[in-house]
């Protein structure tokens, strides 16, 4: 099941600009890679992994883990049966719970209703059934169900579901939370309350173009780019209907004419969504080479950093070989070469993080294939060309902040032989979710 593994999902995030394998020296001389990252969180080693796209949750006082399982094991589905999700306890790595009525669902992502008791966790999964050829015979890229048939133009549309729980046990959903149009599909969404820094929820209002002003509890990214937000336009916490799709307006001035400084849309991969109050600013953050972040006042225009929130391992000096050195104003290194930071056991990235998933490690169950994660830890400049499917949370407006982001080799070079094995990665930030965004503008 271990999914970073395959060249499977190489397709999952977003379709891959074409990779430049070009030499890179010149007169003898090999050129210098700008050093354009820099880690505002400590690492602290490799987290649990048991699957796909994941979400680290604080809720009633502990930590946890959401994780989509792949329903293809392996990846060329001989074996295994649906695709669902599970909830992990992030100290011990058991399991907590996995509902029956995710069965079907993949690309899930899951956030804590902080802004009055009862808390209350929310799941959002896409209607792919990332399921074995038994139940997907057709052999659409990411699986089966409504998303891919609404690619064909058929059923009544991909939608994204939501459940929630109060108690992790007990389980409400899958509502159909939003469907988008016939012939568009999502794989990854992320979502955020419109949280207040003092508690309850926050309803903001957006002057839209139109000059017509509408209120939101909550917004939506998603990986789609004509359809890449959504609001909740309720204001009960409820979170299972009442969302509103954002279109892109293409025509618009924004988008014609783009920069990194304004953005018509996010513009991000596998994408996590988060809501600061504190400077009044949506952030969208994601991405299936490395993590990039961007925001808005007004979902309509956005600004990128030309500085990820994390980047990959790879030296600089295996890099060179495939690949130019980024310019200054690189937004995206899946092009080209940044000055690697440094990922060895010492900086705190190449170790098993201590105190989380302990039985996750202990039982070995990073291993398969006759391999374990944990031996490729200490070599991730050798082989870890890609960091993914990131999400964070704090504990309910305090610090501190856990960052999770998983190592692969989804964006490696086509002729490049060195293999690794990926998983989730962990990160911490001293300060709240809100400190932590606005430290990157």
């Amino acid at each position: 099941y271990m999914y970073f593994m395959n060249k499977y999902k190489m397709a999952i995030c977003f379709v891959q600009l074409a990779l430049v394998l070009l030499p890179i020296a010149h007169a003898g001389l090999t050129p210098q890679a700008p050093d354009l990252f820099k880690r505002n969180y400590k690492p602290v080693g490799a987290f649990g992994n048991y699957g796909q796209e994941a979400s680290p949750f604080f809720m009633n006082g502990k930590l946890y883990l959401m994780q989509s399982i792949m329903g293809r094991v392996p990846a060329d589905g001989s074996n295994g049966s649906h695709s669902f999700f599970c909830v992990y306890d992030a100290s011990t790595g058991e399991k907590v719970s996995c509902p029956d009525s995710s069965s079907g669902f993949a690309f899930c992502s899951a956030i804590v209703d902080h802004t009055a008791p009862p808390q209350r966790l929310w799941v959002f999964c896409s209607a792919w059934d990332r399921a074995n050829k038994t139940y997907c015979p057709s052999g659409e890229p990411w699986g089966c169900g409504a998303c891919a048939q609404a690619i064909r133009g058929e059923g009544e549309g991909c939608y994204v579901g939501a459940w929630s729980t109060e108690d992790l046990s007990t389980w409400s959903g899958p509502s159909k939370a939003l469907t988008l149009p016939l012939n568009q599909t999502v794989p990854n969404v992320g979502v955020s309350m419109m949280k207040s820094p003092s508690g309850g929820v926050y309803n903001k209002y957006i002057e839209k173009n139109d000059t017509s002003v509408t209120q939101h509890q909550a917004f939506m990214a998603l990986e789609n780019g004509n359809y890449p937000l959504a609001i909740n336009i309720g204001s009960d916490r409820n979170l299972s209907k009442n969302w509103v799709l954002l279109p892109v307006n293409k025509s618009s001035p924004e988008c014609k004419h783009q920069t990194s400084q304004a953005m018509c849309s996010p513009g991000v991969a596998c994408p996590s969504a988060r809501y600061n109050p504190v400077d009044g600013y949506y952030y969208v953050f994601g991405g299936g080479n490395d993590i990039t972040i961007t925001r808005s006042k007004d979902l309509l225009l956005w600004e990128r950093r030309n500085m990820s929130m994390a980047t990959h391992c790879i030296a600089t000096s295996i890099c060179l070989q495939y690949r130019p050195p980024c310019k200054p104003s690189a937004t995206s290194y899946e092009e080209c070469c940044i000055q690697a930071p440094d990922c060895s056991p010492a900086s705190g990235e190449g170790q098993i993080a201590s105190g989380y998933f302990t039985n996750y490690w202990k039982n070995k169950s990073d291993c398969g294939g006759g391999r374990c994660r944990r031996d490729y830890l200490t070599n991730l400049s050798t082989w870890e060309w890609s960091v993914n499917d990131a999400d964070f949370c704090d504990e309910g407006g305090k610090g501190p902040t856990r960052f999770i982001y998983c190592f692969s080799q989804q964006t490696e070079p086509a002729n490049f032989s060195n293999k690794g094995m990926g998983g989730y990665q962990l990160g911490v930030f001293p300060g709240n979710e809100f400190q932590w965004l606005s430290s990157f503008f």
